[in-house]
Order: C-alpha cells, then sequence, then structure tokens
C-alpha cells in the first residue's frame, strides 16, 4: 500500500507564541528566523572592519544558535483528563487550571448514561472518584449530578460535579482542543454527533479511543475532525498502521513504553502523526519528541511546560 503524504503539522493547537512542530498555524517560526536573519545582518553591517572578522563570525554563530533554539520543535502538550496531578480529573476544576497553565489541549473521557446524556469520567463506575457507586450506563444524569467528583482529591474541590461534555467543550478556549477518548461503544454516537453540531466550537474537537471499530466509526461520523488510535500494544500497533493509513485515521496515540525510532518512522511513512501518553518526566518527553513524537499527553501541563522553556 502506498503511504500517505506526512502532513507537516499536528492536528493539536499551539499556544499562540511558542513555535512548535505541532501545528504550527501563526507563522511564527518564520517570522523569528526573519528577525533573527536582520539582526545578524545588522551586526554584520557595523562591525565592517576587516580587523573585526572573528567577531563577526562569532556574532554571527551566536544568533544562529539563538535562531536555532528558538525554532526548536515544541510537541502539543495535552492535559490528562484535565490538569489531573491537581485537580479532580476530568471535571471543569480541572479544565480549567491546565488551560491557566498553557495546555494546548485538554483531554477527557466520555460515557453514555440510562438517559442518553455523554458524561465526562474515565471509570464505567463512578466509585473511584466519588466515593458511591454507579454503573454510568444504568444510571440517570440526574442522579449522576448529584454525586460529589472533586473531594476525592481535595477537600478545596467538593462540590465538583461529573461534567456533561458539553460543559467541558464550552471551556475550550480559542486555538485550544479538545481531545475525546471514546470509551464506551457505539451507542454514544446519536447523542455525540448532536453535541458536535451544537457546541459552535466542531473544528476545536479531536477524537480517540483503543477500540479499533470506535475510532474507525468516528472517522466515518467527523471526517473533519482528528482521529487518533489508541494502542499500548506494540505487535498490535504493527499489525494496525496500514489499515489506520487506510482508513485515513490522523494518527497513532501510543503508550509512551513502546514509542520507539522505528515504530515512528514506520507510521509517518504512512502518513500518520504519532502521539504519546501518559509522560510526566521531562526527560522522557524530550525522548519522544527527538524521535518524532507531536503530542505529549500528561497529568502536569504546567512542568512539561517549563521543561521547554528557554532561559
Amino acid at each position: 500500500m502506498k503511504g500517505r503524504k506526512p502532513k507537516n503539522c499536528s492536528s493539536l493547537p499551539t499556544v499562540t507564541g511558542r513555535n512548535k512542530c505541532s501545528l504550527q498555524s501563526n507563522g511564527g517560526g518564520q517570522a523569528a528566523s526573519s528577525q533573527y536573519s536582520k539582526s545578524c545582518c545588522t551586526i554584520l553591517y557595523l562591525r565592517s572592519n576587516p580587523k573585526d572578522r572573528f567577531m563577526n563570525k562569532m556574532m554571527l554563530l551566536l544568533f544562529c544558535t539563538l535562531a536555532a533554539a528558538s525554532l526548536m520543535a515544541q510537541p502539543a502538550i495535552i492535559a490528562h483528563r484535565g490538569s489531573s496531578f491537581t485537580a479532580p480529573e476530568n471535571t471543569v476544576a480541572s479544565a480549567q487550571l491546565a488551560w491557566q497553565q498553557q495546555a494546548d489541549a485538554v483531554e477527557v473521557d466520555i460515557y453514555l448514561s440510562a438517559d442518553n446524556r455523554v458524561m465526562v469520567m474515565h471509570d464505567g463506575n463512578t466509585k473511584r472518584t466519588t466515593g458511591q457507586s454507579f454503573k454510568i450506563s444504568e444510571t440517570t444524569s440526574e442522579v449522576l449530578r448529584t454525586l460529589d467528583a472533586g473531594s476525592w482529591k481535595n477537600e478545596q474541590y467538593k462540590g465538583e460535579k461529573i461534567p456533561f461534555l458539553e460543559e467541558m467543550i464550552a471551556t475550550v478556549p480559542k486555538g485550544r482542543k479538545m481531545v475525546i477518548e471514546i470509551k464506551c461503544g457505539p451507542e454514544v454516537f446519536p447523542a455525540l454527533e448532536k453535541i458536535v453540531k451544537k457546541c459552535g466550537k466542531k473544528k476545536q474537537l479531536v477524537f480517540i479511543a483503543f477500540n479499533w471499530e470506535t475510532i474507525v466509526k468516528a472517522r466515518e461520523i467527523f471526517p473533519k475532525n482528528s482521529c487518533y488510535w489508541l494502542s499500548s500494544s506494540a505487535p498490535a500497533v504493527q499489525e494496525k498502521i496500514g489499515e489506520a493509513a487506510k482508513f485515513k485515521l490522523d494518527g497513532l496515540n501510543l503508550n509512551n513504553k513502546i514509542v520507539d525510532e522505528a515504530t515512528v518512522t514506520k507510521a509517518k511513512a504512512a502518513g500518520l502523526e504519532m502521539l504519546s501518553w501518559t509522560v510526566d518526566d521531562p526527560q522522557e518527553v524530550k525522548r519522544l519528541v527527538g524521535l518524532g513524537v507531536t503530542g505529549i499527553t500528561t497529568n502536569r501541563p504546567d512542568l512539561i511546560q517549563q521543561s521547554f522553556s528557554i532561559p
């Protein structure tokens, strides 16, 4: 099978002012390069005395080094269930904190309730994060909304509700994105389609799923939205790269432990982007970015952002 032409940029956003390989749409890289070039020319002109040729070379090297540093590829930072290291996962509070920490995207998980509302929660049962046991698919949203989804993390978050997907999408600022992981089955699609159509932020939504049939169906229903297949199985990934390209998925979103140079190279040759999860170690992030990963999912968006700051 012929591979698709690789995309130049990720479909995930980048915060304005930071030059990243992923989704660089504001022309910041070219502007920075032009600015440095003009600076170099100015300095060389001012130091045009032949006796200063050595200094000219040194200044040119300095500015070229600075320019290269400013243009260093950085990944899109995706806040895993929001800024979940600090705030209760999959809550409005967690999403809002992630935006404050300049995350490029927030990842959330969804299930369908008994009354066909799309609820944001990682587990199919509410026990772990609310202290009360309800199976989401068998419980109405009215009951689910009475549960406290914040106190388990910290008392300051007492009263945080299990969000409706609409609430989470409403928090997304201009230029950022929400990555929606479909945890349940195809039964969610009718309700999900309605939400996507009415939310006014359709272009800011990305879909991911572990289930192969689910992500392929998402691609079919949302042809203009980016869709990535999740996996933590190296053998399965090797088998599915060709199919992922065939079904026009945008890329793979893999457990960082199975991301290596050969896999990234093979995926990119097929025209697929590579994202990775869930990474809180700055050194591991740099390893992944060095291999060509363009999006990093992390519980600590603030820490990962800081690791890419240029002194």
